[in-house]
């Protein structure tokens, strides 16, 4: 099969050709020595007098190409009939054809009496239109002075002028930032992913991706066509540019960037318009490679408790009291676990009534009391800031002594 060359043609890269028809339109001109051409296997694109398949001679073609006076013939004249012309006269300087009179001698053989006159009037004339333009020019600028001194004038008279709120104005203090929505396995980024991108120019195309916070990435965008010039861009979910690489050249690459955040990004990738105007479709490759996996995570061990003393209630349970008569309470130790919310509580009989204290162990500063009597007294502690153990009282507020004051103390003290 034979091989297929692309070529540029007024900076647009045309369809590849195969060696000869490359050849057919350098002949007819359409293939320029400045283009562009390249085929699968070179590094870059060359210029197409550097191609020997082309033009045997690289610099003589450019030179023909600018100056167009290597191979030029000039153009013979059109004669109607035979003239003879009389050689002039030896040391004589007229260009006319025919013998002269004797004449006084001149400061230039090209000085005549006609071009001279004409010269002499066409200056005047370049002169007077110079005056008139400049007095035109000088009355505008004196117009616009005396306007843009009365329109002062009037302003200052009128006083400050207060300026009306904007309604479409953004107070950019009102605008809530979107949520970044967490990771997404499906596009996370663990190891590398590839992809290619065709675009036209002036196109962009993105991709969402997910990234990890700690992690190390890099961006690598390889282009086909080296004479382009192609970007790269990383934005968050609000379409804030997070990192870049928009130098004028058709590859990038972004290295060791990490995300601020845990979640999903947008990779964007643009096929500008060189400033000297070269365009084309652009064939490029995107690699994005996990360079460093986050640092593990730390779990901070909460300190441990001690053992919990014997006859001290802990975790969750429940005690029964045999009697509780009135005016002899009973107390309970009991162990609260830091940062968590206890809850103690009584069953007992319809006909009695119980209330519930807590105390601080070892002094009888109240800590809570208990809501409500009966089966639905209740009494909550904490969350307290560290482990402590407290004293649960119970007391017996029926009113009177009964045959039976059995109780039993639910508990919920953290494990």
């Amino acid at each position: 099969m034979a091989e297929m060359w692309f070529y540029t043609s007024e900076g647009k890269q045309m369809e590849p050709v195969s060696m000869p028809e490359l050849k057919r339109f350098m002949e007819s001109g359409v293939l320029k020595p400045t283009d562009m051409v390249w085929k699968e296997g070179m590094p870059r694109w060359l210029r197409a007098s550097s191609v020997k398949e082309l033009y045997s001679e690289p610099t003589a073609a450019v030179d023909r190409f600018f100056t167009q006076t290597a191979d030029a013939k000039p153009a013979p004249l059109a004669t109607t009939a035979a003239v003879t012309v009389p050689e002039p006269q030896k040391g004589s300087t007229s260009d006319k054809n025919e013998p002269q009179p004797q004449r006084k001698p001149r400061r230039s053989s090209d000085d005549d009496d006609r071009p001279m006159y004409r010269g002499r009037a066409a200056a005047g004339g370049s002169n007077a239109g110079i005056l008139i333009a400049l007095f035109l020019g000088g009355g505008v600028l004196l117009t616009a002075l005396v306007v843009g001194v009365v329109i002062l004038i009037v302003v200052n008279q009128a006083g400050p002028q207060v300026a009306e709120p904007d309604p479409l104005a953004v107070n950019f203090k009102d605008v809530k930032a979107k949520p970044n929505p967490g990771i997404d396995p499906n596009n996370l980024i663990k190891d590398s992913t590839t992809f290619a991108v065709r675009l036209n120019t002036d196109e962009r195309k993105s991709r969402v991706h997910s990234f990890r916070k700690g992690a190390r990435y890099e961006f690598v965008v390889r282009t086909q066509q080296q004479f382009l010039d192609v970007d790269l861009y990383v934005y968050d979910m609000n379409d804030l540019v997070q990192v870049q690489d928009a130098e004028a050249d058709a590859d990038c690459r972004i290295r060791d960037w990490s995300p601020p955040e845990d979640g999903q990004y947008r990779v964007e990738v643009h096929n500008c318009r060189r400033p000297d105007g070269v365009i084309g479709v652009s064939n490029s490759t995107v690699t994005i490679r996990e360079t460093a996996p986050p640092p593990p995570v730390v779990k901070k061990e909460l300190p441990k408790d001690p053992e919990v003393p014997e006859g001290v209630l802990a975790g969750a349970g429940f005690k029964g009291l045999d009697q509780v008569p009135l005016g002899q309470p009973q107390e309970l130790r009991m162990r609260v676990r830091a940062n968590h919310k206890a809850k103690v509580n009584i069953s007992a009989a319809p006909n009695l009534k119980f209330r519930l204290l807590v105390l601080k162990d070892g002094e009888d500063k109240e800590v809570a009391r208990s809501v409500g009597t009966g089966v639905k007294s209740f009494v909550e502690i904490g969350p307290l800031p560290a482990t402590e153990i407290v004293r649960v009282r119970v007391e017996n507020i029926s009113g009177k002594n009964t045959a039976s004051s059995l109780c039993t103390v639910h508990y919920d003290l953290g494990k």
